[in-house]
């Protein structure tokens, strides 16, 4: 988050590059593709996503390459979500299977939902995939969808409440405009919710993150 604020944009956020001591203290490492916004100038564009595949913004999968904040903020949502779930939200192997994952877990894109969909350069293909996906096992699908993963969990109140799952949700957003900013999501209620953070010896080591069980779509 930190890293935001001098508009620098990491360009790789996966847990890889996240370091937790056993003190609850976080750093963010691997700064090898971060870049530094001009403030004062257009967006700059990449003439290809450097941000690992899991964790790679819609805009990027779906072609357009602009470089912002909100990149890194999809990130994050990704991110988070394993962390909760303890699997990978996203775990498709090509461009194809990921963009056919977020339509699975989030719902299909559209202008409605992102202004200025159609006019990327991949959505008509991807638009035409998922007819032919939809036709395959429906009920895979709706256990895919974003409320029904995380629906256990929001009923028992057991890591995610209603209010994390807005949070979430507003990471998630397609659209990178409406996509909460980092300064945002630091004051959401979420983080003042009961159990409140912890700092010190009585953080627990030995925090993991399972891997990802295959799944029909990776195949």
């Amino acid at each position: 988050m930190h890293a935001q604020s001098p508009a620098i944009i990491h360009r790789d956020l996966k847990p890889a590059n996240i370091l937790i001591s056993s003190r609850g203290i976080i750093k963010v490492c691997d700064f090898g593709q971060s870049l530094k916004l001009d403030t004062k100038l257009p967006p700059p564009e990449t003439p290809a996503p450097v941000t690992t595949l899991h964790y790679r913004s819609p805009e990027a999968i779906f072609g357009d390459n602009t470089q912002t904040k909100a990149n890194d903020m999809w990130s994050v949502g990704c991110i988070l979500a394993e962390l909760l779930d303890g699997r990978v939200l996203f775990d498709g192997s090509t461009e194809d299977q990921q963009a056919m994952l977020m339509y699975a877990v989030l719902g299909p894109a559209s202008g409605k939902r992102w202004p200025g969909y159609e006019k990327l350069p991949l959505s008509r293909q991807y638009d035409e995939t998922w007819k032919y996906v939809l036709k395959q096992d429906h009920a895979y699908l709706e256990a895919l969808s974003l409320q029904e993963r995380f629906k256990s969990q929001i009923q028992c109140d057991d890591r995610l409440s209603t209010v994390g799952f807005d949070l979430l949700t507003q990471l998630l957003s397609y659209d990178p405009r409406t996509r909460i900013s980092a300064q945002d999501a630091l004051s959401h209620p979420w983080f003042w919710e009961y159990p409140h953070c912890e700092l010190g010896d009585d953080m627990r080591p030995g925090m993991y993150l399972p891997q990802s069980p295959s799944s029909p779509l990776s195949e």
